[in-house]
């Protein structure tokens, strides 16, 4: 939803790179400004600017959005990638995930920050950091809204999430597969990081206990750990 900037890009970078075994590189990937029409379409232009950098074997990790374009990402390019790895992530959004985006979507169509902001109200699994992001909200957000990207871009990228369940396109062809959540994970959930084990062909599943769809901000050390053991 953010503008790339600088200083969000560097935290970024520092937030992926606790979550990682030690010593592993990556490269961060940013999407199109201008959105494609389809999740497929996304995925493609991707796969071609990646097609010709990388080589087979290396590994390919979405975390959240990231990790529904991945998933298709590996199924329109098979055999391409060595592993993948979905955080807080699955191939479609569960029931309260579609209550959620689609009160974003609403939100954004009538440029209303307040709004936008109350849909992460409890995304948490920590008291104190919801705590924290309500009062954020009620002293920075009526200021927030010159750090987000154009409107009509996040509304373009959040409807592509809003639709993930649309035209699957399933990786069958063996790439070992990780899905790794919290179990009271708000966006994708359980039973949805469930049903993509039983349809993506040698996929494990790892969720742990009592954390949210903020599993990587709030819980590095849980997902360097199952990384360490499955990367």
């Amino acid at each position: 939803m953010y503008k790339p900037r600088t200083k969000r890009l560097a935290r970024d970078l520092a937030r992926i790179a606790a979550t990682l075994p030690e010593g592993s590189s990556f490269v961060l990937w940013n999407y199109p400004d201008s959105p494609p029409c389809s999740l497929n379409q996304l995925s493609q232009h991707l796969g071609v600017a990646m097609s010709t950098r990388y080589p087979q074997g290396v590994s390919l990790l979405g975390i959240s959005f990231g990790g529904v374009v991945a998933a298709r990402l590996s199924a329109l390019m098979p055999g391409h990638f060595g592993k993948l790895v979905l955080i807080s992530s699955a191939l479609g959004l569960s029931d309260s995930g579609q209550h959620i985006v689609r009160s974003q979507i609403e939100a954004v169509a009538k440029e209303d920050t307040k709004a936008l902001l109350g849909t992460f109200a409890n995304i948490y699994r920590s008291r104190w950091r919801n705590i924290r992001f309500a009062l954020f909200t009620r002293l920075v957000g009526p200021w927030l809204g010159r750090f987000l990207n154009d409107p009509a871009t996040v509304q373009a990228y959040l409807e592509l999430l809003e639709t993930a369940h649309e035209d699957l396109v399933i990786d069958q062809s063996g790439t070992p597969t990780l899905i790794l959540g919290g179990r009271d994970d708000q966006i994708f959930g359980e039973r949805m990081m469930q049903d993509a084990i039983r349809s993506i062909k040698h996929a494990e599943l790892v969720l742990i206990h009592g954390e949210t769809h903020m599993l990587v901000v709030e819980r590095p050390d849980k997902v360097r750990a199952a990384l360490d053991c499955w990367l």
